[in-house]
């Protein structure tokens, strides 16, 4: 069915009668019947321009409907128009709203207009129009647009696009070209155009709307909502239309009819959803785009494909939407682009899909956005360029959008930014291209990637970006935050400028993997903490990742700056060929963070003020960073300052290796500056140092301690398995204030030095330096610091002076290997390596390998052999205490002034120490060991330290010279000090060492050289030491030359065998005499063929004296004089040999004194006076005479001469050796004075004083008369010159008026003394063993044994008694105890003097206990009587108190299986009886006559004297009345005693009558304590007249036995005695003192018998005393028990 149209008026439709109106159309089509809904309808229109005002053309419900254009011949003329001015369209519609429902259309070659659109399109057309007529919708309908026009478009500037944000979701663009599927929606579709919008109202419903053929719709401001529509637009022109897809409202109601009809089955759903994707589709293919926009809101499908979009593209993706772009090009053609443009494309949807693919962007300027995603949204972009933009963004995307670009192409692009992420997104990119910079000098392009620094929203969650295959050539700055960011395969060759290429903030993670970089810095960065440019900034906790990077070939430009617990990690990755910043900015600067390098090779790098890694600098807070370098190579670079430099940062390396790099100050410097918080490391491990060096060196620079390899202050160090080879540093290493580890060092071939510490402890733990072919200036030098060795090996080196400096240290030593070096002084050039040097005066004055001053030292396990020396190994000095211990020294070449060990003012300890095999040898062309021997066969006096070699000192005709400084005065050669040690004015101890074999032919010891040169305190301390087969000129083994403390020399338990020393002392030499004794000296050690030249010689010294046995001769004869040549060991000097002049000179005439006995007065004079004095004496003395000349001959060092002298001539004489006057400018042998003493011992001179004659037989001179007098025959022997004391006497100065009886036995015949331990006046001083004055005696005799200890057990004992007398006190009065005790105490009293006697002075309350055994040495009487006191008032306290019974009755309970009956009655019946008066009485009594006897023998000791000189009787050492504060204490203490003794006794007499006893019974125990009292005074008065001693007690014995007896008697024959009862009580009370007094007259008796005093012992009759009284009381107590028990019962009975 077809329908024509032609004209404006009306007609039926048919092509000869058509509608003549478009308006009429819409009549009909909706008022007639005869149009079948399935028939095909054809609405022809005629060629010709229709104006409808106010018309709306509906097309509803018509199936396969075609509107067409055809050619009337009315409107020819029109035609022929229109054809004129169009082309494709013949038929012109104006003003027509159009609304398609419900049908299939098909529009060909019509031109929809409006009154302001001209045919033209003019778009100058400025009116506004009235868009309320001009609405379209399409609902239910297949609509195709061929070849047609909608031409709504007024002006550009008024296009107003409305962009609504909606959500989206991405799916793939089905273009879908056929019919319309007319769903039976219920949706209710409105017709009518509504006027009363302010906008166009278009829509298109359930449609498919096909544009195409050249169709153009240009409709300005027009906007088309779309409800499940497709549009297809082909080949054709759009201008100014908005879709806006609005599937959404319907799919939601889908979706909820979805949810109702659950029982469907899933392969229907999954036909319906595909039915739904197929849908929703817009297309546009080969089209023309011109202001045009689309909105999508869900699942909608949009499809661009070569087109070309001109103007503005506006796209708007909602939910679930997938927009297509291919082979298209969005054009600009405005020359600038007004900021704030809205985006080209958003994708505002989830789940949305945009897609790029072979898109060309050119001519946006000053464009913010291409395309924005602000959803969870794919953006998919394939070959896309982007050509002559300027000043723009390219994409935009945030909240979780994905953004993937491959082969992007910049073309003429300037400061663009490609993407902008404003949130968490993922961003993929390959293969990005750009052409070349506009500006060389800057980065023109602009920035890859950013992220806003201060946006929150990264935190959500990380964003994804991977960049692959690309080459940034002039990029800027790119910034990402809190992102997993991926570089493959990319080229960077850009400028680095004030900005930072790469920033990396908040948990960003960039991995950089097949990366090429280049660059140039202009500024630099900012360094220090700044955060500009860098090439890479990163910044909390952000991760820098390097895979095969190859940076080369660039300038001036900082790498990485690195903050807030970041992390950069490069491995396999090349430097080359790089010159850092010259401004001091690192070229990788780290703050805080951490630094990986693992296999990675910088290669000629070159610095001239910028470290390569540095942790900023020391201003500020500190910022620890982690540094780990693994596996990495540093070469050929250049450096002016430190190419590693860190001052808060832990360093670590591993596997390094820096070859041929040069720094003019250090490699690495790692200062840590924020030691007070925190403690750094730097760690070394594994690494190769070789052909590195530190240029402009010199030793007074600055930079002297700082040109190193390694500078490290206030770290933890360890390096280990490390290498140094061919370095050249000064030194290699530098460390201040430090702890350190070294362990497996390998330091070879090294020139400058290894190690300088100061203030620094540590380890250094199996170093090796073996064959190194240069010399060292040094290898360790160390002040103030603490350090370990452990296997430190030094082989088959090459050495110069110095190796090791020590100041202030402490080393120890564990396994130092020091084998075969050649160590070369040289002294034309010796400037002192070190640093500084801690002494006082200058340089040392030594140079040698070690030199250890103020240094404690211990070297332990070591090994010094087959080395060569031309200096010294080692020189300690200034206070230094070093420790050898377990060592081996063996096999080394010494050569001419050269030594082993110097020690100056220190000490210098050797334990188990084995030094054998080490020779010395000349090397100076006058050295020669001819030895002339020029009447050298008896010099031997080695007293002179000075060895002249002057030819010309013998100015004596004497072949018997032996002037000691001229000793093989012929020899050719000098005496040099070394010894293997040399010990100046220092302590030295050798214990437990083997010295064998050394060698030293010219030298003064062979093994030890000891000596000072001013008085000191120093030690010298030698045990369990071998010295074996060692030569030497003077001393074979030891030379010593100091005074030493005898408190400061211990030599013993040496072994010394077959050592030779060639002139003198063969095994030891001493120039002053030796504390020790020379018997101790050998029984102490073990001498053994030990030789000197001249014969066996083990010990000798330099002549100390000559000296005689006679200090003085007598008158009327000629005396031979021995004179004997002594050493400082106290030895003859038997190398002494021949005749020397003698003179003797009388200096002092005594012949005018008349008195004899003056001129014997000095008979014991020894006095030795110096020769010089003695001849300035001489001078001045006109008395007297010439000297007389004589000859002394000596042989073996005891020479003789003849002295002739006569009684005439007394006086005092010097004897003067006239060859040993003046050995040395400062020391001399010194006279003998020899006195005339005038007659000899027991002569008398006669009255003209000519001649001295005896005294008759029987008689002999008496000193103090002056005149012969008889001898007492008991006393005295006298027979001429026999004059002598009997047993028991002893003779004071000789004479014979002054005899005195000795304390019992102390003395013997001649004046000799029984024990070797007794000397002085009557043997009555004491001495020990070595001679030395002892206070302490065991009574009177002198000790054998000193035991401090035994005061312990004699205070417990006397404690112990005390504890029992306060138990006790009840039963004790008249009880056998005190009987015994007084009984023992009577006995110490009376044999007090007597030796042997044991046990006895402990009744006496004395600290003698066994005879021979005292506590202490200078325990004297005054202190022994003071103890005494003590003990005894201690004793009457604890006895009167009742201490012990308390302790019982507290502790009862626990005692009651332990006591017996007694005790227990004791306990029971103590109260009572400790309230009884009479009681108490009686134990006190009977307690004072137990302590009686000891407070009186105390307190009257004190007041007895010695009658021969004024000391105290019983101690010569204590002057009596000395008036001494303990003296006049004692004193007090005695008065008061004796006080108290008489008032307690008057006391007890007047009131008898509390003891309850007779006054007779009172009376005779004041007789017994009468009988006491005088055996003590006897004791004490008698002390040194014995004679009647034993006698006057015996008697006084007799009489108070007798009188005892009488008394008893006579109270048994009294009749109030009569009863039983009295008799039984005096039976008990006298019968025991009867019997104890019996006892008491035999011991008397036998101690006096013929029996004792014939013993030869003197101790033997003590012990026999002591044995009888003992034995007695024994016998006694058995009588007691077994008799006198029995008998009491039978009279009881």
């Amino acid at each position: 069915m077809s329908i024509f149209i032609d004209g404006d008026d009306n007609g039926s439709g048919t092509i000869n009668d058509p509608y003549k109106t478009i308006c009429k159309l819409n009549q009909v089509l909706t008022t007639t019947t005869t149009i079948n809904s399935k028939e095909q309808l054809i609405i022809n229109i005629a060629y010709g321009d229709y104006n409808n005002s106010q018309c709306t053309l509906d097309l509803v419900n018509l199936y396969d409907t075609s509107i067409v254009t055809y050619n009337s011949n009315n409107n020819n003329n029109n035609n022929n128009k229109n054809n004129n001015d169009k082309t494709l369209y013949n038929v012109f519609i104006r003003n027509i709203v159009l609304n398609i429902i419900n049908s299939t259309i098909n529009i060909n070659r019509i031109e929809f207009l409006t009154n302001n659109s001209n045919n033209n399109n003019n778009n100058n057309n400025n009116n506004n129009n009235n868009n309320n007529e001009l609405s379209m919708v399409i609902s239910n309908s297949n609509v195709i647009f061929n070849c047609t026009s909608f031409n709504y478009f007024s002006s550009i500037t008024n296009n107003n696009n409305n962009n609504n944000n909606n959500n989206n979701n991405n799916n793939n663009n089905n273009n879908n070209n056929n019919n319309n599927n007319n769903n039976n929606n219920n949706n209710n579709n409105n017709n009518n155009n509504n006027n009363n919008n302010s906008s166009i109202d278009n829509r298109i419903i359930n449609s498919t709307v096909s544009i195409m053929n050249n169709s153009s719709l240009k409709m300005e401001g027009y906007n088309f909502k779309l409800l499940n529509t497709i549009i297809m637009i082909n080949n054709s022109m759009i201008q100014g239309i908005s879709f806006e897809n609005l599937a959404n409202i319907l799919q939601q109601q889908q979706q909820q009819q979805q949810q109702q009809q659950q029982q469907q089955q899933q392969q229907q759903q999954q036909e319906e959803e595909e039915e739904e994707e197929k849908s929703y589709n817009i297309i546009i293919d080969n089209s023309v785009l011109y202001d045009f926009s689309i909105s999508t809101l869900f699942k909608s499908q949009v499809i661009i494909r070569n087109t070309e979009i001109l103007f503005f593209l506006k796209i708007n993706i909602g939910d679930s939407s997938i927009v297509s772009i291919k082979e298209s090009k969005v054009n600009n053609f405005l020359k600038l682009s007004p900021l704030g443009q809205s985006p080209i494309i958003s994708v505002n949807g989830n789940s949305t899909t945009l897609e790029l693919s072979d898109v060309e962007f050119d001519g946006f300027k000053f464009f913010l956005n291409f395309i924005v995603s602000e959803s969870l949204s794919n953006i998919i972009i394939n070959r896309i360029t982007f050509s002559n933009c300027i000043s723009s963004n390219f994409f935009t995307i945030s909240s979780g959008s994905n953004l993937s670009i491959e082969n992007i192409n910049l073309l003429n692009t300037r400061n663009i930014l490609l993407v902008n992420i404003e949130s968490y997104s993922n961003v993929f990119i390959k293969n990005i291209k750009s052409n070349n910079c506009f500006d060389g000098s800057k980065n023109s392009i602009g920035s890859l990637i950013e992220m806003s620094s201060s946006s929150k929203y990264y935190q959500l969650k990380k964003s994804n970006i991977t960049i692959e295959n690309g080459s940034f050539k002039c990029f800027g700055t790119s910034l990402f935050k809190n992102s997993m960011v991926t570089f493959n395969n990319i080229n960077i060759s850009i400028i680095v400028e004030n900005l930072n290429f790469i920033t990396l903030l908040d948990n960003t993670n960039l991995l950089m993997s097949q990366v090429q970089i280049q660059t140039n810095g202009i500024n630099g960065g900012g360094g220090g903490g700044g955060s500009s440019g860098y090439l890479f900034y990163l910044n909390n906790h952000s991760i820098l990742n390097f895979q095969n990077l190859y940076y080369s070939q660039s300038n001036y430009a900082s790498f990485i700056l690195s903050k807030n617990n970041s992390i950069i990690k490069i491995n396999e990755s090349k430097f080359q060929n790089l010159q850092l910043p010259p401004n001091g900015i690192p070229f990788i600067e780290l703050l805080q963070s951490e630094f990986v390098i693992s296999n990675c090779v910088f290669n000629q790098l070159y610095s001239t003020g910028s470290a390569l890694i540095s942790d900023g600098d020391s201003i500020g807070p500190p910022l620890v960073s982690n540094i780990s370098i693994d596996s990495t190579s540093i070469l050929n670079s250049y450096s002016q300052t430190p190419m590693f430099e860190f001052f808060y940062s832990n360093f670590y390396i591993n596997q390094l290796t820096m070859q041929y790099c040069t720094t003019e100050s250090q490699l690495m410097n790692v200062a840590n500056y924020n030691y007070i918080w925190y403690d750094s490391y730097l760690v070394i491990e594994n690494s190769i140092f070789s052909n590195n060096q530190g240029i402009n060196y010199t030793d007074t620079d600055p930079i002297f301690l700082t040109n190193s390899l390694l500078f490290f202050k206030d770290n933890f160090v360890t390096i280990s398995n490390c290498t140094f080879t061919k370095n050249s540093f000064y030194p290699t290493i530098t460390s201040f204030n430090s702890q350190f580890e070294f362990y497996d060092i390998s330091f070879q071939n090294n020139t400058g030095s290894f190690l300088y510490l100061e203030f620094s402890n540590g380890e250094i733990n199996r170093f090796s330096m073996i064959e190194n072919e240069f010399p060292i200036d040094y290898l360790f030098a160390f002040s103030n610091s603490h350090v370990n060795f452990t296997d430190l090996n030094l082989q088959s080196n090459y050495y110069f002076n110095y190796l090791l400096y020590c100041y202030f240290c402490n080393l120890n030593f564990n396994g130092l290997v020091y084998s075969d070096n050649s160590v070369v002084t040289s002294t034309s050039n010796n400037i002192f390596p070190f640093p500084f040097y801690g002494g006082m005066n200058g340089y040392p004055i030594y140079i040698a390998q070690f030199i250890l001053q103020s240094a404690n030292a211990i070297f332990n396990n070591f090994n010094i052999n087959d080395n060569h020396f031309f200096s010294n190994l080692m020189f300690i000095e200034e206070t230094s205490n070093v420790y050898f211990i377990n060592g081996l020294i063996n096999s080394n070449k010494i050569q001419e002034n050269s030594t082993l060990f110097i020690n100056s003012k220190s000490i210098i300890n050797f334990q188990n120490i084995t030094i054998y095999s080490n020779d010395f040898t000349l090397i100076s062309s006058s050295s020669n060991t001819n030895n002339n021997n020029n009447n050298n066969n008896n010099n031997n006096n080695n007293n002179n330290n000075n060895n002249n070699n002057n030819n010309n000192n013998n100015n004596n005709n004497n072949n018997n010279n032996n002037n000691n400084n001229n000793n093989n005065n012929n020899d050719s050669f000098n005496i040099y000090p070394n010894s293997l040690i040399d010990c100046l004015n220092s302590n030295l101890s050798i214990s437990n060492c083997n010295m064998s074999n050394n060698y030293f032919p010219f030298s003064r010891g062979g093994v030890v050289s000891f000596w000072s040169n001013y008085i000191n305190n120093n030690s010298f301390l030698i045990t369990s030491s071998n010295f074996i087969n060692n030569t030497a000129y003077i001393g074979g083994s030891l030379y010593i030359d100091s005074q030493i403390n005898s408190n400061l020399f211990i030599f013993n338990g040496n072994y010394l065998l077959n050592n030779y020393g060639k002139q003198s002392g063969g095994a030891i030499y001493s120039s002053f005499p030796l504390p020790s004794s020379l018997s101790n000296i050998n029984n102490d050690n073990e001498f053994l063929n030990n030789y000197c030249y001249y014969g066996e010689n083990s010990l000798s010294s330099s002549l100390k004296e000559i000296t005689t046995n006679v200090k003085s001769i007598y008158g009327g004869e000629v005396s031979m004089i021995q004179l004997m040549f002594i050493n400082y060991y106290d030895q003859i000097s038997t190398d002494i040999f021949g005749s020397f002049n003698t003179t003797i000179t009388l200096i002092n005439d005594n012949s005018d004194n008349n008195n004899n006995s003056n001129s014997n007065s000095n008979s014991n004079s020894n006095s030795n006076n110096n020769s010089n004095s003695n001849s300035n004496s001489s001078n001045s003395n006109n008395n007297n005479q010439l000297p007389i000349f004589v000859t002394c001959q000596v042989i073996a060092g005891q020479g003789y001469l003849l002295f002739p002298v006569t009684p005439s001539i007394p006086g005092i004489y010097n004897i003067i050796v006239n060859d040993f006057v003046n050995v040395t400018s400062s020391q001399s042998i010194g006279a003998i004075s020899m006195e005339t003493i005038g007659c000899a011992p027991f002569k008398i001179s006669t009255i003209d004083k000519t001649s001295c004659q005896y005294c008759s037989v029987g008689s002999a001179p008496s000193k103090t008369s002056g005149k012969c007098e008889v001898c007492n025959e008991n006393q005295l022997t006298c027979l001429n010159l026999e004059v002598y004391t009997l047993d028991g006497f002893y003779m004071l100065d000789q004479d014979v008026l002054k005899v005195y009886k000795c304390p019992f036995d102390l003395c013997l015949t001649n004046n000799t003394c029984s024990s070797k331990l007794s000397n002085g006046d009557l043997c009555f001083n004491c001495i020990d063993e070595n001679n030395q004055p002892v206070l302490a005696k065991s009574g009177i005799q002198c000790c054998t044994d000193f035991q401090p200890l035994l005061l312990l057990p004699i205070l417990l004992v006397y404690l112990l008694f005390a504890l029992l007398v306060s138990l006790f006190k009840f039963k004790i009065y008249r009880s056998l105890f005190v009987k015994v005790i007084v009984f023992l105490q009577v006995n110490s009293v009376v044999f007090y003097s007597y030796s042997g006697i044991s046990l006895l002075p402990i009744f006496r309350i004395s600290l003698d206990t066994i005879q021979g055994i005292c506590l202490w040495k200078t325990l004297d009487y005054n202190h022994k009587v003071l103890a005494s006191f003590g003990i005894i008032i201690s004793m009457i306290l604890i006895s009167l108190s009742d201490i012990t019974v308390k302790v019982f009755l507290l502790y009862r309970s626990s005692f009651k299986n332990f006591l017996i009956k007694p005790f227990i009655r004791i306990l029971e019946t103590y109260p009572i009886q400790n309230n009884n008066h009479t009681s108490r009485a009686r134990f006190r009594w009977s307690l004072f006559q137990i302590m009686f006897i000891p407070l009186l023998f105390n307190s009257i000791s004190l007041f007895t004297s010695n009658p021969l000189s004024n000391s105290l009787a019983l101690d010569p050492s204590i002057s009596f009345l000395n008036n001494s504060k303990l003296q006049i204490f004692l004193f007090t203490i005695s008065i008061l005693t004796l006080v108290v003794i008489v008032i307690y006794i008057v006391d007890i007499i007047r009131t008898r009558g509390v003891l309850t006893i007779k006054t007779i019974h009172l009376w005779l125990d004041l007789v017994e304590m009468a009988r006491l009292s005088t055996f003590v005074i006897l004791q004490l008065s008698m002390f040194f007249n014995m004679n009647y001693f034993m006698n006057i007690i015996q008697s006084l014995q007799l009489v108070y036995s007798l009188l005892l007896l009488l008394f008893t008697n006579f109270l048994s024959s009294k009749k109030k005695f009569s009863r039983l009862s009295m008799k039984n009580e005096l039976h008990i009370n006298y019968n025991s003192k009867i019997i104890l007094n019996f006892f008491q007259s035999i011991i008397f008796i036998v101690a006096d018998s013929s029996f004792i005093q014939s013993l030869q012992k003197p101790s033997y009759k003590g012990f026999y005393i002591t044995a009888l009284i003992f034995s007695l009381l024994f016998i006694y107590f058995i009588y007691k028990s077994f008799f006198i028990k029995k008998s009491n019962k039978k009279r009881i009975n």
